[in-house]
């Protein structure tokens, strides 16, 4: 939390609501995850082709979150994945968009109760 505030399980309660006419803004936190998946080898070819799907994927993402009070939040995330193939996979791929690496913004606006 950059002003201050505990993050729990509960809920982030700023120690300031927003409200613009006073100048106060609430509380802001800053986020972080890394995640990363592998697929056991046994998956293929089973459940899927080896030679067109991803056996891994690693992704990074960062996040702003905005709470104007208990009850209401704006965040903001961003994430890069970037997928990785067996071996059996030709290096020029017949489906270039199932290759390609993911960038996505995603925000959301939270009223909780």
């Amino acid at each position: 939390m950059l002003t201050g505030e505990d993050s729990s399980f509960t809920g982030v309660v700023p120690k300031t609501n927003f409200d613009f006419a006073a100048g106060t803004w609430g509380a802001f936190e800053i986020t972080a995850r890394y995640a990363n998946l592998k697929v056991d080898d046994a998956a293929f070819p089973l459940y899927a082709s080896a030679a067109s799907n991803a056996n891994e994927a690693t992704s990074v993402g960062a996040g702003l979150n905005w709470y104007l009070s208990k009850a209401v939040a704006f965040k903001f995330d961003y994430y890069q994945t970037n997928f990785g193939f067996n071996s059996a996979a030709p290096a020029v791929p017949t489906t270039q968009i199932l290759r390609q690496d993911e960038q996505v913004f995603i925000s959301r606006f939270q009223v909780s109760f």
